[in-house]
């Protein structure tokens, strides 16, 4: 029991990792189209 909770507590830290990478590219990206968009 004790090591699926671990692979439980890594997946979900794992997902959040990502989850937080994920958000900050597509806020990066969405910046940089409104800025392109806004030049035009």
């Amino acid at each position: 029991m004790e090591i699926i909770d671990v692979t439980m507590f890594g997946t979900g830290v794992g997902l959040v990792i990502i989850g937080w990478v994920v958000g900050n590219v597509v806020g990066m990206v969405f910046q940089i189209f409104k800025n392109a968009t806004k030049g035009f």
